[in-house]
């Protein structure tokens, strides 16, 4: 008996037998089962069909994250403002040459840039030490052709930042009026285990110089910017009182960028020399360790370098409260007290074999 197969009259059976025995709720059922089917057991079947094997995830691995990720997130709170406050020269298309010195001794990092177009640029990025809320930039810009050359300047710029507000305020710098720009915004504070400060934010304002996209290099000449900014914030603060804490934040980075300006001013006492040498000052200070490293840079061996390098980290990410302009005198007096009491927690240990405490920087 030979059979013709038709699949249109197929169709039209199948059709018939889900109409008459299917309701609504059955075949939501039914699609809710098949949906379940191919989220769990799907992929395994497909593997299994198309003879691909399941990656095998180091067990030990998995563990070690499980374990970490408490204090990653923890490591979390330090937040980044995402304002970007570097000023630098963008390159014209073609490759530039560019090295990074830290000077140690001075607190104050170089930059350069030296591009085929026939100009080269010198930075120094310092955050002043007197001044902990100042930022400075000094960039020399130097053409060597004998034509004018227009540059692009890569500007401090807000990215990601949604609650940041912009105004522009006018400021003076000796005998000149420049315009400023003020960011202002929040930060949230992410919660941490045990934290009572969860769901609050900081304000942060933020005083920055305006400056053009495009500058012109004189012939055979240099130009200098030498550029300041400010930073403010307020402590913890719940997230309904952010109108109100923002113009008192915003007051406070200003009066910092005047007294910085200020204390910056080209003129007759040289007053940004003086600037500049305080800075510098506060780091020779702060280097008056008591002990000297030999400038021997044997191989396998802890070295004068990774030393250098590691007590510059560390230095530079603790305020000098010594030193600070706003600091009060008795206050001063009683840091320098506890600072010449000599505990000794080190005392007996052999710290320059300490690998963990040496560990190279690059």
């Amino acid at each position: 008996m030979n059979y013709k197969f038709d699949t249109s009259d197929l169709t039209r059976r199948l059709k018939r037998t889900f109409d008459v025995n299917l309701s609504y709720r059955k075949l939501f059922l039914l699609l809710f089962v098949v949906a379940v089917f191919l989220l769990y057991i799907g992929p395994s079947f497909l593997r299994w069909l198309f003879g691909h094997t399941e990656p095998m995830r180091d067990q030990p691995m998995r563990c070690m994250d499980d374990r970490l990720t408490p204090f990653y997130l923890q490591n979390l709170e330090y937040n980044p403002i995402h304002f970007h406050p570097i000023v630098s020269v963008a390159s014209s298309g073609q490759p530039a040459r560019e090295a990074t010195v830290v000077e140690y001794l001075t607190g104050i990092v170089h930059r350069f840039q030296c591009f085929p177009d026939g100009y080269h640029v010198s930075y120094q990025y310092y955050a002043h030490r007197t001044m902990p809320s100042v930022l400075v930039q000094e960039i020399q810009l130097t053409n060597t052709k004998n034509q004018l050359t227009d540059i692009e300047l890569i500007i401090p710029r807000i990215s990601d930042w949604p609650s940041a507000i912009v105004k522009n305020v006018k400021l003076q710098h000796g005998s000149a009026i420049l315009e400023y720009q003020v960011v202002t915004g929040m930060i949230d504070m992410l919660p941490t285990a045990g934290n009572a400060e969860d769901n609050k934010v900081r304000v942060v304002s933020i005083v920055a110089r305006k400056l053009p996209r495009v500058i012109t290099l004189k012939k055979r000449g240099t130009t200098k910017l030498e550029l300041l900014l400010t930073v403010n914030y307020s402590e913890p603060i719940a997230r309904d009182k952010y109108a109100a804490q923002k113009e008192s934040t915003e007051k406070q980075a200003i009066e910092a960028m005047n007294r910085a300006l200020l204390a910056a001013e080209h003129g007759e006492h040289n007053a940004y020399h003086n600037f500049k040498r305080d800075h510098i000052l506060v780091w020779n200070n702060l280097w008056e360790t008591g002990f000297h490293i030999s400038t021997s840079k044997a191989e396998n061996t802890l070295n004068g370098n990774n030393i250098n390098a590691t007590m510059y980290a560390v230095i530079s990410q603790a305020r000098a409260y010594e030193f600070e302009q706003s600091v009060t005198t008795a206050r001063k007096e009683e840091i320098a007290r506890s600072l010449t009491y000599a505990e000794g927690c080190y005392d007996s240990y052999h710290t320059l074999q300490a690998e963990n405490l040496w560990r190279p920087m690059a």
